[in-house]
């Protein structure tokens, strides 16, 4: 059996608070609460240092939220492969993150832009593929979308 020395000392370092929290806001950066916390990050890890240390420290009210995985158990390759990406802005992005396209699309592009800016963007008008149980079949129409488009545009050239 291996034993452990210090290890609450090791643990509660500011060296390892550090690491935690560059850990922790990957991906968070532009949350405000995020960077609120680094806006003082030296004094904020030294003060949870010293808190822990001194058995001062309580977190604080639990808070029940669902948890949406917006993957479905699809595969990392399919998710960021050409088919699914879009020539977005950041405000954009900002505005449809978390939400499922069959939401967002309809709410935050059609909405705002029209119908042919999701046509622009060779994403199929048909909705049912803009659920995330269709995301296969959604990636098999827009794969042959821009593969007819680049065939056009090749075309064009001759």
């Amino acid at each position: 059996m291996k034993v452990y020395r210090n290890l609450f000392e090791k643990i509660i370092s500011a060296e390892n608070l550090l690491e935690a929290w560059d850990d922790f806001k990957r991906g968070k950066r532009r949350k405000a609460d995020v960077q609120l916390f680094e806006r003082r990050l030296g004094d904020n890890i030294f003060q949870l240092h010293r808190d822990l240390i001194h058995k001062r420290y309580r977190h604080g009210e639990y808070v029940d939220f669902y948890v949406r995985d917006p993957k479905f158990g699809y595969d990392k390759k399919e998710i960021n492969e050409i088919a699914n990406f879009a020539f977005i802005g950041g405000k954009t992005n900002r505005q449809i993150l978390n939400k499922e396209p069959v939401v967002y699309l309809e709410k935050e592009i059609i909405a705002k832009k029209g119908e042919e800016a999701i046509k622009l963007q060779l994403i199929p008008l048909d909705r049912k593929l803009w659920e995330i149980a269709n995301f296969r079949e959604f990636l098999g129409w827009r794969r042959k979308a821009i593969s007819d488009e680049i065939n056009n545009f090749m075309q064009k050239l001759e």
